[in-house]
């Protein structure tokens, strides 16, 4: 072979390396490939309710209210049976965790400002308003929260004369004092509800002996806040 030919060859070789480089950059030329796809990746919340019941009313729900915050029946009310020094109420409440997550302590502190209200009642004739009416029956009802199991029995006295069981009623704490302490320290179950747990309590408020008249028609009135958190 010719020197020129030899040239000529080496030169259409070159030029064959070139094309075939530059179609096998270009993925041409078939080769071994793997792929693997994580999908449908997903983060979900739970969920954290709390339920009140109160004997012969509806149950009611925190998230009926804005804010997961629900606004129920009270537990204590005297209605038509109105009371005297010496009179005492008690009612019963079940609360429940219908969530679906595990909670942090059940508390209860009272709630708004002030936390109790005195409401001068109506009494017939042309009462001297600086006797009769004028008691500070907020400050004067005795305060006690029982827990109980679910069939009402006591299990122990949480506040007002703590024992072992029952709540002694004539011994509860000051109901204003009580809530205002709450407000700024909640008290505390020390009882983490788990969903589903269901809880039983108990009410009372005492009115000593010792009110005098100045307590005639006078309607206390507050509310008590039941709170947990995830835990």
């Amino acid at each position: 072979m010719s020197r020129t030919k030899t040239k000529r060859y080496l030169v259409l070789l070159a030029a064959v390396g070139l094309v075939a480089a530059a179609l096998g950059g270009t993925g041409t030329f078939a080769t071994f490939t793997a792929d693997v796809t994580n999908s449908n990746n997903t983060f979900q919340t739970g969920t954290l309710v709390l339920s009140d019941t109160v004997p012969s009313v509806s149950t009611c729900y925190s998230n009926n209210g804005a804010g997961n915050s629900g606004t129920c029946a009270a537990i204590v009310d005297t209605g038509l049976v109105l009371q005297k020094p010496g009179g005492w109420i008690s009612g019963t409440v079940t609360i429940k965790n219908e969530g679906s997550l595990a909670s942090s302590d059940l508390t209860l502190a009272g709630s708004g400002s002030p936390t109790c209200t005195n409401t001068p009642g109506t009494i017939p004739g042309s009462p001297n308003t600086a006797q009769l009416g004028s008691g500070d029956l907020c400050s004067t009802l005795r305060f006690s929260l029982e827990k109980d199991d679910s069939l009402g029995s006591p299990l122990a006295c949480l506040v007002g004369n703590v024992g072992p069981t029952a709540c002694d009623k004539t011994l509860g704490t000051p109901l204003k004092a009580w809530l205002d302490t709450s407000v700024l320290t909640p008290f505390d179950f020390s009882d983490a509800l788990t969903t589903g747990a269901t809880r039983y309590y108990k009410v009372y408020l005492y009115l000593p002996t010792s009110a005098d008249n100045t307590f005639q028609g006078v309607t206390a009135a507050f509310n008590l806040t039941w709170h947990i958190a995830a835990a």
